[in-house]
């Protein structure tokens, strides 16, 4: 009876180890976010300042930090050593997809709750920051089914270009 209870205490090193690698990435992840966004956020601010509509900055700041976070991403907050024909498709549909949703946000909170236009694209950020985490890590850089059937997942935390 002791030796069960002294099992259940020790926590599984595997269960441990996804969930410390999970909060990595998610710390990865998030610092990724702040520079590439931060990137993107000062683009956004500049062009606001130069008379842009803020739905028209939201769209043109995204390009940069978006290459920023793709290559921040891939090569360090996931690993991922998926081919970039495949990871970047994928990264390109789930990214024009937050593209899409920030900027309906910022124009929502712009135009129809007169937010400021920066506090607007922060919200939107803050809001979209959690989807985009999980589908980075569930589909753009996780492994296919087909390689963790025949054992190649782990090759795909290494991070190669």
């Amino acid at each position: 009876m002791r030796q069960e209870a002294r099992i259940k205490q020790v926590p599984n090193p595997i269960v441990r180890g996804c969930h410390n690698m999970a909060l990595t990435r998610f710390f990865r992840y998030i610092v990724t976010g702040v520079v590439a966004n931060g990137l993107g956020l000062t683009i956004f601010q500049g062009l606001v300042w130069a008379g842009a509509a803020p739905e028209v900055a939201s769209f043109l700041a995204s390009f940069p930090a978006v290459l920023t976070a793709y290559l921040l991403n891939k090569l360090w907050s996931f690993e991922s050593a998926l081919p970039h024909g495949r990871a970047l498709m994928r990264y390109v549909i789930v990214t024009i997809g937050m593209i899409i949703f920030q900027t309906a946000i910022v124009s929502i909170l712009y135009r129809l709750l007169d937010v400021w236009p920066l506090a607007a694209a922060i919200i939107a950020l803050a809001i979209a920051t959690p989807v985009s985490f999980l589908l980075m890590s569930h589909w753009v850089f996780a492994a296919d089914p087909d390689d963790r059937a025949v054992g190649k997942a782990a090759d795909t935390t290494r991070s190669r270009l």
